[in-house]
Order: structure tokens, then sequence, then C-alpha cells
């Protein structure tokens, strides 16, 4: 009879020691998976700007080259020449007369 009353003791107090009251605390980089694949995927994704010319974003040639596709205006691809031939700057496409 104490053979079992000392094993369903034992077996209560380790049921009772996984809940434990103690907070989980993720690691110092937990929720950072945005800002990771940010810098893997920028050069320098916070770049030093001081004393620097910030570019000119105004968005002219964007709107330039709006305007030539909307005219028929583009410029033609530049085919590549790599080591194992070449590659056009378009693949699987035709050309359609305007």
């Amino acid at each position: 009879m104490e053979k079992k009353i000392f094993a369903i003791g034992a077996l209560t107090m380790l049921m009772a020691a996984g809940c434990s009251s103690a907070p989980v605390r993720p690691g110092p980089g937990f929720g950072d998976a945005n800002a990771q694949n940010l810098a893997i995927q920028v050069v320098n994704p916070k770049p030093d700007l001081t004393g620097k010319e910030i570019p000119d974003y105004a968005g002219r040639r964007d709107a330039l080259a709006i305007e030539r596709y909307e005219t028929g205006k583009i410029h033609k691809p530049v085919a590549l020449r790599t080591t194992s031939g070449v590659i056009s700057g378009v693949t699987g496409a035709t050309e359609q007369s305007p």
C-alpha cells in the first residue's frame, strides 16, 4: 500500500513540474524576421546619409518610360553575351507591330 501511495505522490510531483509558473522568454532575435529578410536583400538597409545629397526620386525617369510605352517608342532589350552563348533581353516574347 505504501508503494502505491509513493508512486501516486511521485507521479503527481512529476505532473506538477510541467506546470511551471515561470514566463517563457523568447531569444533576443525573436520577431526580427522582416528585418532579417530586408537586410539580406538590400546592400545597406540603413545607409548613413549625413552630409550626402539625397538622390532625386521625382519619378521623371519612370514617367518617360511610361510615355515611351504608351507611344510605342520603347527601347529594345540588349542581348547579353555569356560564356555559354547569347541570351536575349526578353525570352518567350514576340514582337508586335504598332
